[in-house]
């Protein structure tokens, strides 16, 4: 994702252009998730070609949603994800009725603490820091955290559930922190950003 949106935000807002730190801390975060689950990556390619294209669909499908909600910078964090979230609720809210009968289960408390923790904690409270962020810091920065999430959820499998931590993790983890490091400190010009007008990230 942070690969499509690197991209669209060079053509498609004024103060997130392409330059060699920010084109390269990316292709090194994107080694980083390939290093973390090669070689489960490589050996599974090829073989389910529209789930593969599915993924990338969807990638670029979030990437199209952070530049347009850079556009809307202007508006409070918290009415932009307010509307985001009503929105995706009149969606799925009907399709989960017919699909997932949630009438006929029985939740238990812990399942109904895990629900309003996710829904208050996971998404209420991320999306209002996700907007916060957009504003502040950039498309292509607010992207980068999707590089962590494999990474941290690595760790926190090792920590909460035993288990095995494999040395492509640490080199994972370092890869996609010199990424990360690489993307946020980019102002080196490409040697040919002149004729492509590839101007370095305003600081």
């Amino acid at each position: 994702m942070p690969l499509f949106t690197v991209l669209l935000a060079h053509f498609f807002t004024q103060d997130e252009r392409l330059n060699f730190m920010k084109v390269a801390g990316i292709f090194l975060g994107f080694l980083g998730v390939l290093t973390l689950f090669c070689p489960a990556v490589l050996k599974g390619l090829g073989t389910h070609v529209l789930s593969q294209l599915a993924v990338m669909g969807a990638a670029l499908c979030y990437a199209i949603s952070v530049i347009y909600g850079r556009r809307l910078r202007e508006i409070t964090p918290w009415v932009s994800a307010t509307g985001q979230l009503i929105c995706a609720a009149s969606l799925t809210l009907p399709m989960s009725l017919v699909i997932d009968a949630p009438w006929k289960l029985s939740p238990t408390l812990l399942s109904l603490g895990a629900l309003a923790c996710l829904s208050l904690l996971g998404t209420a409270l991320a999306y209002i820091l996700y907007y916060y962020l957009l504003a502040r810091i950039g498309a292509t920065n607010v992207s980068l955290v999707t590089y962590l999430l494999p990474i941290t959820g690595v760790f926190w499998g090792a920590l909460l559930l035993g288990e095995r931590l494999h040395w492509s993790a640490f080199l994972a983890l370092a890869l996609i922190l010199v990424g990360i490091a690489g993307v946020n400190n980019g102002s080196v010009k490409l040697p040919f950003s002149r004729k492509m007008g590839v101007e370095p990230a305003a600081k």
